[in-house]
């Protein structure tokens, strides 16, 4: 596996998303507004009165980083799911990459590094808004980012994997 070869995928994929990026941004912006303040708001401020705020720790405050692993899950499945078999059976971009000094193992590698940094903008953008919520108590929240980046990950690569042998 070569770093060179892995970064000419992930340049092909910024590529395209620098074409499409408006329905992800969109996206990435209202899914935090919209979990947060249904679930950590409107939830959270029935739970926290009936709690009086049992350990110091609000509910939005609580539930805060297992939506931000959630939303890293839903994007890393959306980057790895359907792109790949697309790739590979539709689109043919997989075969176009392997027919050139690429090998396979590099594209699978910059699939990964893509959605690792697809997952760590979402994740500066859920962060961001969820300190606007605030359900940041800390400036160590931002750790929270490659935190994303690798729990998106670790869904992406066997997904990918799985979607690699799927015929429909």
């Amino acid at each position: 596996m070569s770093t060179p070869a892995m970064m000419r995928v992930v340049e092909r994929e910024a590529r395209v998303f620098r074409r499409l990026w408006r329905g992800s941004v969109f996206s990435s912006l209202m899914t935090p507004v919209l979990f947060l303040a249904a679930m950590g708001v409107g939830l959270g401020d029935l739970i926290d009165q009936r709690s009086g705020g049992a350990g110091g720790v609000t509910y939005v405050q609580f539930i805060a980083p297992g939506l931000l692993a959630a939303s890293a899950a839903m994007v890393a499945a959306a980057e790895s799911m359907w792109p790949v078999l697309g790739g590979i059976k539709w689109m043919r971009t997989s075969h176009g990459m392997a027919a050139t000094p690429i090998e396979p193992a590099d594209v699978f590698g910059g699939l990964l590094a893509w959605t690792a940094v697809r997952d760590a903008m979402t994740a500066a953008a859920f962060v961001a808004i969820a300190a606007l919520f605030g359900a940041v108590p800390s400036a160590w929240g931002v750790l929270a980012i490659p935190a994303a980046a690798l729990c998106g990950c670790a869904f992406a690569a066997p997904l990918s994997a799985f979607s690699a042998t799927q015929e429909t």
